[in-house]
């Protein structure tokens, strides 16, 4: 039997979106859709070298690492270098490379003591409107790893999905041609994307093989309409929300895994109490309670706050070479032991944590 540890966390770090080697960003959108900005203000999220640094430690506990927005190379250097070179492999999602895109998909894994025996990439090709959309100027997308367990290969997706917006909170507001996506326009998008998520793992899933699709989906699982949308094309790829599975009773709408880090720094949110149920112990051990459900707040929940990242298991099937097993999700807080910039956790995210129990049929 092989015992897995394996932890998803979208939302490290945000890197500054409209950048371009030669250009301002002002120029770069001005070139491409003929609007003059007059200059735009669009920063990395804080202590982004710091956080970036400090997450090698807490990820050597785990086995396999799935994370979201680890943008730049420099990034990924970081976190290797706390790593033992010797015991870990790791790949990066696409990357920058196209015209007038500005930043790669953020998608990095990492796996320890297993051999990543094949890797594939793919580029959303929607992903929203350059003028309105940060998502548009960099190369979102999926990722495929595929390790060798000894006795089978188990497949990992992971993808990170359009948000939309971004371009106006950062722009006067007085300038033409520039506005925020509908909802509408959002899960057209996000319809568009799944289907080519859902061909993506049809052209390179192997049916001896188990596989998982994990990630930050920007879509909400308290949202009956962008939950229904996910569970459509999730299902019909045979592939479970291990989140909502019944045995656990979790009901698809609790698990938040966001805290509000857009637009408008004052009006963050800089802790997780409204989506985290401490349970006790060490601070760097920090766990979710989520043997109970956390009622949702009285007062309306900060904007942009939901169940945005998920894992969706496959259901066994007779042609698979060897068996899963999951243990509950665990909801994970890394909180930093020496904050920084106003910045006390590692991520905006809470990383999903979960043990795979792989053995040989």
């Amino acid at each position: 039997m092989t015992l897995l540890g394996l932890t998803s966390i979208p939302g490290l770090v945000v890197a500054t979106i409209l950048e371009a080697a030669g250009y301002t960003p002002s120029k770069v959108i001005n070139k491409i859709t003929g609007i003059d900005l007059n200059g735009i203000k669009i920063g990395a999220k804080p202590a982004l070298e710091a956080r970036s640094s400090e997450l090698g430690s807490i990820l050597s506990n785990y086995d396999v690492c799935c994370l979201c927005e680890v943008w730049t190379q420099d990034s990924r250097d970081r976190i290797l270098n706390d790593l033992d070179s010797r015991m870990w492999e790791s790949a990066a999602g696409p990357d920058e490379s196209g015209a007038f895109i500005l930043n790669s998909s953020g998608l990095f894994f990492l796996a320890k003591n297993r051999q990543i025996v094949k890797t594939e990439r793919m580029i959303y090709s929607d992903r929203g409107s350059k003028n309105r959309d940060t998502d548009a100027w960099s190369n979102k997308g999926a990722m495929l790893n595929i390790i060798d367990l000894g006795f089978g290969q188990f497949e990992l997706f992971q993808t990170h999905l359009c948000f939309g917006g971004g371009i106006k909170d950062n722009v006067p507001v007085s300038t033409p041609g520039i506005s925020d996506p509908t909802d509408e326009d959002r899960m057209n998008v996000w319809h568009a994307e799944l289907a080519e998520l859902a061909d993506f793992y049809r052209s390179h899933h192997q049916p001896q093989n188990v596989a998982i699709i994990t990630g930050d989906f920007n879509m909400n699982g308290t949202n009956v309409r962008e939950y229904a949308e996910i569970r459509r094309v999730m299902d019909s790829l045979g592939l479970w929300d291990l989140w909502a599975w019944d045995v656990y009773d979790h009901h698809p709408s609790e698990g938040l895994t966001c805290r509000f880090t857009d637009g408008d720094e004052s009006n963050w949110i800089r802790n997780f109490d409204t989506q985290c149920d401490y349970l006790p112990g060490p601070q760097d051990q920090q766990y979710c309670d989520d043997r109970t459900f956390i009622p949702a707040p009285k007062t309306k929940p900060p904007q942009g706050v939901g169940r945005y990242d998920f894992l969706f298991a496959q259901n066994p099937t007779s042609a698979h070479q060897y068996n899963l097993e999951v243990s509950r999700i665990l909801r994970r807080p890394f909180p930093r032991a020496h904050p920084s910039d106003g910045e006390s956790y590692l991520s905006d995210h809470l990383g999903l944590d979960v043990t795979l129990y792989l053995s040989p049929r």
